[in-house]
């Protein structure tokens, strides 16, 4: 029962992103969880900068995320918050052009997702279009 219970706080402490040592310390992890994980909604501040390396902007009908990881994946999500059923396609920008996944339906609750594989210390910008619109998170990178 013991086992189990350590099994279980250890799983909760992984998708916390904090990895706990043999010796009892612990360290930060910035890697993309390897499981699902609820996002949380947070409110995007006016510079647009949650933390390093993760962005956002606030729009009408929810907020636009960007987020990088260390282990050079970046993920571009959407959480609609409000409004009926629309179209959008995610996107990425890091020095390179513009590039977006398929379009995907969205409506008012959900979240949905993209990620691709990027430099984590180079510039890059979320994308979202979305009923002939374009939206985008400010620039992040390993500093801001």
């Amino acid at each position: 029962m013991m086992a189990l219970q350590f099994h279980k706080a250890a799983q909760a402490v992984a998708i916390a992103g904090v990895t706990v040592t043999a010796l009892g310390t612990t360290t930060a992890a910035t890697a993309a969880p390897t499981a699902p994980v609820a996002i949380q909604a947070q409110s995007c501040p006016s510079n647009g900068h949650l933390q390093r390396g993760w962005s956002c902007t606030s729009l009408s009908n929810g907020q636009l995320h960007h987020r990088k990881f260390t282990n050079h994946q970046a993920n571009t999500y959407y959480e609609k918050t409000s409004g009926g059923a629309t179209s959008i396609r995610l996107g990425i920008n890091s020095g390179s052009g513009n590039t977006y996944k398929s379009a995907v339906s969205i409506s008012s609750g959900q979240t949905k997702t993209a990620s691709w594989s990027v430099d984590y210390c180079r510039s890059s910008i979320g994308l979202m279009l979305a009923s002939g619109s374009t939206y985008q998170t400010p620039p992040t990178n390993c500093n801001t």
